[in-house]
């Protein structure tokens, strides 16, 4: 599945309703959703991160709920 690389919406798993509804918001807009924990990025995200090479990310819950953007940031800088 062929999706844009422009940006990524990000929400953990652990709060339903924001994985949920933002899957629904991912797809509108041609871009992909990344479950992530709250405090790290697993290896395969980290890996999808490196190869789709996005220019920034949307986080879903708050910044306070995915606690990984300078971790991300870092990925793609």
């Amino acid at each position: 599945l062929k999706l844009g690389t422009e940006q990524a919406y990000v929400a953990t798993g652990y709060n339903f309703a924001d994985a949920l509804t933002g899957a629904v918001l991912a797809a509108k807009s041609n871009s992909h959703l990344l479950l992530t924990r709250p405090t790290s990025i697993d290896e395969p995200i980290k890996a999808t991160v490196l190869e789709q090479k996005y220019d920034h990310f949307r986080f879903l819950g708050g910044k306070s709920v995915v606690g990984v953007e300078n971790e991300l940031g870092k990925l793609i800088d």
